[in-house]
């Protein structure tokens, strides 16, 4: 038997399907404040989607998080990567980005960070296990951003902002 399938090839009316491998690991929440090319890490966090114990069950978008999440250089050097060329190519269009840029990264047995999404907002559990231990410079470069003035701390550009390094855990009961 056929499948019918709706069809965006070149020649009407062939099928038309995408495979896509699938990315097995741990997902890596990265969220940046950015000014333009600019930018400045908030602690890392990881989020967990299954709805039941051991990973298993629904996904559900966020069942909680955990931050912060240390990485180690390499992955944080694909991360900063990442930004660097995303932000360069906003401003090459010329619509530089002002604001906080969420990074959904798949890290894979190799160590490799793969970019999932992206999001303009800070995350949804994220925010509750960073937001908290954040220190004054985040506030102020915060505010400059939505002023559209440069980060008063311009040398710290792609470094992470202070942070008191205390773990949290945010956990959605269901």
């Amino acid at each position: 038997s056929q499948i019918k399938a709706p069809t965006y090839s070149k020649n009407n009316g062939e099928p038309c399907f995408l495979i896509e491998e699938t990315l097995s690991g741990e997902e890596i929440s990265v969220i940046a404040l950015c000014n333009g090319e600019d930018f400045r890490f908030l602690p890392i966090a990881r989020d967990y989607k299954r709805r039941n114990n051991g990973q298993t069950g629904p996904n559900t978008g966020g069942m909680g998080t955990v931050s912060p999440i240390q990485l180690d250089e390499h992955l944080m050097k694909q991360v900063k990567e990442t930004f660097t060329k995303t932000l360069k190519e906003l401003s090459k269009r010329d619509t530089p980005y002002f604001g906080f840029l969420f990074a959904g990264f798949m890290v894979d047995k190799t160590n490799t960070a793969w970019l999932l999404e992206y999001n303009c907002r800070l995350g949804d559990p994220e925010t509750q296990v960073i937001l908290p231990g954040l220190q004054r410079d985040f506030y102020t470069e915060v505010y400059r951003t939505a002023q559209k003035l440069p980060f008063l701390f311009s040398d710290k550009s792609q470094t992470s902002f202070d942070h008191d390094n205390l773990k949290r855990i945010f956990v959605v009961g269901a």
